[in-house]
Order: C-alpha cells, then structure tokens, then sequence
C-alpha cells in the first residue's frame, strides 16, 4: 500500500469501520499486521498547507467524523441508504441506484445539489438541511442521477459563491506550452474533462490566478495521480500527472 505524504489510513477488518484495525502514515510493503486480504474498509485522511478538508473535524478515527450528503430510497430518511462525501456524476452504479432517492439527510455546513440527469445536468434541487420528502421539490423524488456535496472547510467549498470563497476566479487550462493553443476557464471542480472544450488528457500548461489552488488529476472523478499548483505552470510536462494526462480538477480560490 502507498500513502502520499501527509496522509494516514486505517484500515478495518469489518465492513463499515468495524473489527480489528490498523493504522501507517507511509508506505507499507506488507500488511502482515492486519492480514493479507482482510481488509474490508478504510479511513483516510491527508493534511497540507493549501488543502484542509475538514473531514476529520471531530479528530476521533474511532467515531464516524464523517460530513457529507445521505440520500434514501423512501420518505423520512428511512430505507436503503448511502452516504456521499464528494461528487458523483452518476448514480447508477450506487447501492441508492438512479431515479431512487426520495429523502435526503445534510451533515451540519453542508449542501447538497441534486440533478435530475447523469453529469450534473437538468433541473435541479439545492438543500442545505435535511429533505423529507423530496416530492415537492424542483427535481422531484424518484428524478436524482447524480449530486454535488459541498461542505465548508473542504476543497471545492467555493461552489455556489460561500463566504469566503470566489467564483469570479478561475484556473485556465491550456493545450499547449507556454499557456497557448484551446484554452478553458474552469471556476468550480470537474468530475471530467471529456465534455469541455478542452478536452481530456490535453492539458499542457495552467494558469492559477493568485489566491487560487487546484488539483488537477490523472483519471475521472478525481483519482489516479493529481499535481497541486497555487501558481502559474508553462509546462506540465515535469509534474506528477504529467502533460496530455489531465482528466478531471478540483478549484478553490479564497475572496480578498
């Protein structure tokens, strides 16, 4: 197991952060300690001066500490259920399902925006506490394909124009060196780049404004390698993620 610098996991035996655990703050070559092949669940948490996620507010691996989105399949927060701590373009590959989720719970400073189609599209419904009953509401219950999760403190918090946060700022993509060729401004994270102009995996240099950060990521829904940039860069060709390997990005730009 490989753990970037600066962050920690814990890995359960049980499902759901039950049983037996285990925790590294670094690579492990072997997992002897906990058993090969028994791992059935994870905490991680990653710390560094630009990025303070604030998932782990309550600094307790042994409580949930988790804040995010939970979406159930009947009214009043009852059924099949699943909880949500970032994005997701499309439900369909969910234990909810798609065109399933009829109430929806809202940690403490967080939102939810719930879309009636598969990448962010069609009518949606903005909550900031917790829904009942979505029956009423613009997309309507049964309608959610996928979601946004934005919660104070965590990258991408700046959706929607929170205090705090900028949305008239944003990081330019560029095709080629020297911040040339098709070029992109993005003011918010992108689950994937194949549906903007700029393409995916075409990114070769970036503009990041001052009071910017962004992490731009080697694959979709924001995994694989990421490189981290709080300025300008002509040339990703000798970053982390490389140049033409750019699939998905995460923004967040603080107000004067």
């Amino acid at each position: 197991m490989r753990v970037d610098p600066g962050c920690e996991v814990r890995l359960f035996e049980g499902s759901r952060f039950s049983g037996r655990s285990v925790q590294f703050r670094g690579d492990v070559s072997t997992l002897r300690s906990i058993g090969n092949d028994r791992v059935s669940s994870l905490r991680v948490r990653c710390h560094s001066d630009s990025w303070d996620d604030g998932y782990w507010d309550d600094g307790d691996w042994g409580g949930d500490g988790r804040r995010g989105v939970t979406l159930y399949r009947d009214l009043r927060l009852t059924g099949t259920s699943e909880t949500f701590l970032d994005d997701d373009p499309d439900l369909r590959d969910n234990r909810v399902g798609n065109d399933q989720v009829t109430s929806v719970r809202v940690s403490r400073g967080c939102r939810a925006i719930l879309y009636e189609h598969p990448g962010f599209r069609g009518r949606y419904t903005e909550l900031s506490s917790d829904a009942f009953d979505l029956r009423g509401s613009t997309v309507g219950d049964d309608r959610i394909s996928s979601l946004r999760v934005r919660c104070d403190g965590r990258p991408g918090g700046g959706y929607g124009g929170d205090p705090g946060w900028d949305r008239d700022r944003g990081v330019t993509l560029h095709r080629d060196l020297g911040f040339t060729g098709t070029s992109e401004t993005f003011y918010g994270d992108v689950p994937s780049l194949s549906g903007s102009r700029i393409g995916n995996d075409q990114a070769t240099s970036v503009s990041v404004p001052r009071g910017c950060f962004v992490r731009l990521y080697e694959h979709h829904n924001y995994q694989g390698d990421y490189t981290e940039l709080n300025r300008d860069d002509p040339d990703l060709r000798g970053s982390r993620v490389g140049d033409d390997s750019v699939s998905s990005l995460r923004i967040e730009c603080r107000r004067w």
